[in-house]
């Protein structure tokens, strides 16, 4: 473990796709352990987006929701907020890879993988698109916000497909 947190933005992708698994899931799983129960979910770029996930397991397994109803609660108190508005900023997995770490949780969550992947790619039916960490931060957060207008701005344009929004051009 040591060894994969040494170095932030170092290595290759399954090393940085198992770093955001320790952040997001860890992290939630942490929490948990300690008894905190959140009322606030704080994704910093997409490097957490997986703690909304692990979220929604816990409503589903706490609390009897769906995932469909355990997804609403959970975004509801999830807020999103962009530092990188250049599309490099943003990292994206192979599907294969993605799948390699998180089928079980499509099980847990009661959800097929491809639903699972949809999550996280800006067009939601293509199956050979990457899954990418902003698009599931943003699609599991009902708040989303830059760390300044002009981060706001342009990453409207950036995402305006995944936010529902027109493009803004």
């Amino acid at each position: 473990d040591r060894k994969l947190t040494a170095r932030l933005y170092g290595g290759d992708q399954r090393t940085r796709i198992r770093q955001e698994v320790v952040l997001g899931i860890g992290g939630a799983r942490v929490l948990t352990a300690l008894g905190y129960r959140p009322n606030a979910i704080h994704m910093n770029e997409g490097h957490s987006a997986f703690a909304p996930l692990e979220y929604i397991r816990l409503r589903m397994q706490e609390d009897g929701l769906s995932f469909d109803e355990a997804l609403r609660e959970t975004a509801m108190m999830a807020c999103f907020t962009t530092h990188t508005p250049v599309p490099a900023g943003h990292d994206r997995f192979e599907p294969k890879l993605f799948m390699r770490y998180f089928g079980n949780l499509a099980t847990e969550l009661q959800v097929e993988a491809e639903e699972l992947l949809a999550l996280g790619r800006e067009d939601a039916t293509d199956a050979r698109e990457e899954f990418c960490m902003t698009v599931l931060a943003l699609r599991l957060s009902e708040r989303c916000n830059g760390v300044s207008a002009l981060h706001g701005d342009v990453s409207r344009r950036m995402w305006h497909e995944v936010l529902g929004e027109e493009d803004p051009d």
